[in-house]
């Protein structure tokens, strides 16, 4: 019961937060248009060109803003048009009949402009969630099935000539369906997490870390021998543990599967004033420039030089939800060498404040 409260009250406080930020973005969006209006009402534009522009203030309005800011907007251009533009001058009384028709016509163009804009945000937001839920449709249909048949082959072959095969290829049925295994555990945990990141807020328990004891537990869990560090971090990182080492995994995850299986995957860590910097470095083929941002959408996968494993466009995804939770920045970045003047072939860099204290 206190937990539940607790995420209300969180869901609160961020949709009390974006309203403010819609009324300051309204407030300033009144006040540029009316002084653009103004001005060019004194020099050349007759009232029907005033009304226009406040007109177009209204669509601006309506984009980013709900029914109430956009419908307060109206009347408050509404009065500053009869206030400023209509005889008599810096007055809330109309004389003239043309005036009053064109103030009755903006409101009811500038409400139909709210209802429609409120109308296409939630078609907008209904076709998104219509393509996110088709989207893990086709992917559960697919990133599940095949591990899945792997395990159930490998699981039928032990089962039927257990008696007639070697030791040998015994354990190599066993390990096959625990890696397969293990590969649908992370594949599951990557869909839950881009779920709740996509459908809830974040409530994350900061807490000082040392990055040493998160990177020294992602070094257990990953077990690769391709897989080295490099950690120079001078000040504990105020971090929900569990989530950045979350993050941080399915990079390395990402880079041991588009890398050669001879080539190591090096993790890079320091900090530079009150930023922490992580870099997950690999000798694969690179990302195109063109496929850099769409790298960290949802269910997007480039299937070269993937090493024969594929992905299934949720590791990176959920990687950026979780650093855009902490209020970080992760991208590609390029022309890095090694020591030896090696380019790597993809670096994918974090950038997370180093004191942060989340509200």
């Amino acid at each position: 019961m206190l937990r539940t409260r607790f995420n209300h009250m969180t869901v609160y406080n961020l949709i009390l937060r974006q309203q403010q930020h819609t009324k300051t973005f309204a407030f300033f969006i009144i006040l540029i248009f009316s002084l653009l209006a103004y001005v060019a009402s004194t020099h050349f534009m007759p009232k029907l060109g005033v009304l226009l522009i406040l007109q177009l203030a209204i669509v601006v309005i309506s984009m980013p803003c709900n029914r109430v800011v956009t419908n307060v907007s109206c009347f408050i251009f509404a009065l500053i048009y009869n206030y400023f533009f209509t005889l008599p001058h810096y007055s809330f009384h109309m004389t003239e009949l043309e005036d009053i028709i064109n103030t009755i016509v903006f409101l009811v163009v500038s409400f139909l402009t709210s209802d429609f804009s409120n109308r296409y945000r939630e078609k907008s937001e209904a076709l998104k969630q219509a393509e996110m839920r088709s989207n893990i449709l086709l992917s559960v249909s697919h990133d599940l099935r095949t591990p899945l048949s792997s395990i159930i082959g490998s699981l039928e072959t032990f089962k039927e000539y257990q008696h007639q095969i070697s030791d040998e290829k015994k354990a190599e049925l066993i390990d096959g369906s625990i890696e397969e295994s293990h590969r649908l555990h992370r594949y599951i945990e990557n869909l839950l997490q881009l779920v709740k990141l996509k459908h809830s807020p974040v409530e994350l328990k900061m807490h000082k870390h040392r990055i040493e004891d998160i990177t020294q537990h992602l070094e257990s869990r990953v077990a690769n021998p391709r897989f080295k560090m490099d950690i120079n971090v001078s000040q504990p990182i105020m971090v929900q543990d569990a989530l950045l080492e979350q993050a941080i995994y399915n990079m390395v995850d990402n880079a041991l599967r588009y890398s050669p299986a001879d080539k190591p995957v090096i993790l890079k860590a320091y900090d530079l004033e009150q930023l922490l910097y992580i870099q997950v470095m690999d000798y694969g083929e690179g990302i195109p420039k063109q496929h850099r941002d769409q790298i960290f959408d949802a269910f997007y996968s480039s299937r070269t030089g993937d090493m024969g494993y594929g992905g299934s466009g949720l590791g990176l995804a959920v990687a950026k939800g979780i650093v855009d939770a902490h209020r970080g920045h992760v991208h590609v970045i390029e022309n890095v060498t090694d020591d030896e003047g090696t380019q790597f072939g993809c670096v994918i860099e974090i950038q997370i404040p180093v004191g942060l204290t989340h509200e």
